[in-house]
């Protein structure tokens, strides 16, 4: 039978406003007599589950399978969960988002504690996870979520229904013991940012403190209230393309308001292969940070023929905000500028960027961002552009059929670049001025402007690009290759808008051993050579070494390379 609850309606705390009315919530009894399939209580019950899942997303299970006992015994083992030392909660670890321990933070919320733990049907899995947390190995803590898990497990199998598995083959449970702490006495704070889940389904049940709330209309929100014996099955974001868009992944949050800490357990179902490329979409599972993300922007395909539209760049730019502190560090690089650089104050304290060396590499994309097929689509393109404007340049000096002795080998480093808005109704340096120290750059952006020139001394000029605009720039060593006659421009960022700007710049980085030098072509009695031939690394170390910090960006390139005093242009 369906039962009808009865919800009051709260508009999003932001809004500072309520709404005092009542919405009916789908809650369906699972009785033993309907789960037999192919009788008529079980396609009665089918409807009325895929009902649900179209108008709400979710709906509330009475489930009496389950026993209370075991539910009360695993929340009791989650309280113990969460007092395990620091030093033993940090080796529940996942390169997969969301699949290990997340503690209190800012970018989810200071309220939140999470474990994660993978295939937790397997008793072995549980029992892995039960020797990190404890030195004994919990034998109670493994019979009981073992057991609470391949319970839930067998409800999600009834919930997703008859089809489940001729489509969604070889899925794994991921269970998350997730803890909220109290807000502040009178408070109303978040306890998990609002979001849709990027698993196929997700079963929730908590210890009857309320917590818990889903989107029914635009910012208007119902707090479930879970009995004993009852959980909530979510529709994920897969789950609702495998519909072709008939089930709804529903929007929900946790919103903490009374004085006791709320304990939960989320049973997460993860394909291990499936038409719906589940892998892709899993990496961008923290995109619940950034709701215009699409699910089409996720899944573009690295053989797409489709022209380099903004949605692509869009995407690159929009994953950087939900990366994790510990995750950005692992972009790590010995040479200057080639892996993660946060806000400091040598750079910007509004600037954040990300190193991707040798980006036209498949490899390199695939080792940095795991299947952000994207990436590579861009910065193969930007490379053909790149070259494209170096060939306009070798063929105006008249080189053209020198192409191959002239060109300068190399790989592309892309970083993505964050830089804040300042506060309100300030101009602020978001990147320092300087010329590049890589051959050429090309930059894009998301329309927000920021990105100046110097045009004389001391005089500067914004830029604004269209949607399908790139800047090339030429840099130092193009400048010494030119033999002088190319102009490195001194550039900058400057923010004053209420916007955050995101961008992508392209550099031309030689491979290592490449010697700059300028073509003989270049140098005559009215243009006598005015730099050395050296190494780019040499000079690209120099350019970011301490004992060069006090020359004029400018200037670094005559202080390393010139033959002849420094020229104007």
């Amino acid at each position: 039978m369906i039962k009808l609850k009865h919800g009051e309606i709260n508009r999003d705390v932001s809004q500072n406003m309520g709404v005092n009315a009542e919405i009916e919530f789908p809650v369906i009894q699972f009785r033993s007599s309907d789960l037999e399939r192919g009788t008529d209580g079980w396609h009665r019950l089918c409807k009325r589950v895929r009902e649900a899942c179209e108008s709400f997303g979710c709906f509330e299970v009475v489930y009496e399978k389950i026993s209370t006992k075991v539910r009360e015994e695993t929340f009791g083992l989650m309280k113990e969960l969460v007092e395990v030392p620091l030093e033993r909660k940090q080796k529940n670890a996942s390169p997969m988002p969301y699949h290990g321990w997340v503690g209190p933070c800012n970018q989810v919320s200071l309220l939140y504690e999470g474990f994660g733990l993978g295939d937790a049907s397997n008793y072995d899995s549980v029992k892995s996870f039960a020797q990190l947390m404890w030195p004994n190995g919990h034998p109670r803590f493994c019979n009981t979520v073992h057991t609470m898990a391949t319970q839930i497990e067998e409800l999600n199998n009834y919930g997703l229904g008859e089809k489940w598995e001729s489509v969604m083959i070889n899925y794994k449970t991921l269970v998350r013991f997730m803890k909220y702490m109290a807000p502040p006495p009178g408070e109303y704070e978040r306890g998990l940012f609002a979001h849709t889940d990027k698993p196929v389904s997700t079963i929730i049940c908590d210890d009857n403190v309320s917590g818990l709330e889903i989107e029914v209309n635009d910012g208007q929100w119902i707090k479930l209230s879970l009995s004993p014996s009852s959980f909530c099955f979510v529709v994920g974001d897969p789950l609702k393309a495998w519909s072709n868009g008939r089930l709804k992944a529903v929007n929900h949050r946790v919103m903490m308001s009374g004085d006791i800490d709320r304990f939960s357990l989320a049973a997460f179902a993860i394909p291990m292969s499936s038409i719906l490329s589940f892998t892709r979409i899993l990496i961008s599972w923290t995109s619940s940070f950034l709701p215009s993300l699409t699910q089409q922007s996720t899944l573009t395909p690295a053989s797409s023929s489709k022209p380099m539209l903004l949605s692509h760049h869009r995407f690159l730019i929009e994953i950087m905000p939900i990366l994790t502190m510990e995750r950005k560090q692992k972009n790590a690089s010995p040479l200057p500028y080639h892996g993660w650089v946060g806000p400091c104050n040598q750079v910007s304290l509004l600037y954040e960027g990300f190193g991707l060396g040798d980006a036209s590499n498949y490899d390199s994309v695939k080792s940095f961002a795991q299947l952000i097929n994207s990436v590579h689509t861009m910065a193969t393109q930007i490379e053909e552009l790149n070259k494209l404007i170096w060939l306009m340049i070798i063929d105006s000096y008249g080189l053209g059929g020198k192409w191959e002795s002239v060109m300068i080998n190399y790989k592309t480093l892309v970083r993505f670049m964050k830089y804040t808005a300042p506060p309100l109704g300030e101009y602020e340096r978001g990147l320092f001025a300087h010329t590049d120290k890589p051959v050429s750059t090309i930059i894009c952006d998301d329309q927000v402007s920021g990105l100046e020139i110097e045009v004389k001394d001391g005089q500067w000029i914004k830029l604004s690009l269209s949607p399908s605009s790139f800047y090339f720039v030429v840099g130092d060593p193009l400048k010494a290759w030119s033999n002088g006659r190319l102009k490195a421009v001194n550039h900058r960022v400057m923010m004053s808008e209420d916007n955050d700007r995101y961008s992508i710049a392209a550099f031309a980085i030689p491979v290592q051993g490449t010697i700059i030098k300028a073509p003989k072509e270049l140098i005559d009695e009215q243009h006598p050579q005015l730099y050395k031939d050296f190494d780019f690394m040499d000079f690209f170390l120099f350019a970011f070494s301490d004992p060069a910090k006090h020359i004029d960006s400018r200037e670094q390139l005559h202080a390393f390379a010139s033959l002849s005093p420094p020229i104007s242009n």
